[in-house]
């Protein structure tokens, strides 16, 4: 569980893979996913890619998020 504010971030560590459940409430987070990604073309993972940061950062502004840096990076994006 995470107040909301607080900073975070996900990550793998090594080669493999992870799956992650997220539950947040209130909602309303799942339109900024919805907006800042892309569905998949097929119920598999994709492989890797990168992100589109200009479409990400639209979104960021529209739903009042802010991007962090990287893991281990302290900078702000």
């Amino acid at each position: 569980m995470m107040p909301r504010g607080i900073p975070h971030t996900c990550s793998t560590l090594g080669d493999g893979s992870a799956r992650l459940l997220q539950i947040t409430s209130p909602a309303g987070f799942e339109k900024f996913i919805a907006e800042a990604g892309e569905p998949a073309a097929q119920p598999v993972v994709p492989p890797p890619a990168e992100p589109d940061v200009a479409k990400l950062l639209r979104a960021t502004a529209k739903y009042h998020k802010r991007m962090l840096g990287m893991p281990g990076n302290e900078e702000e994006r």
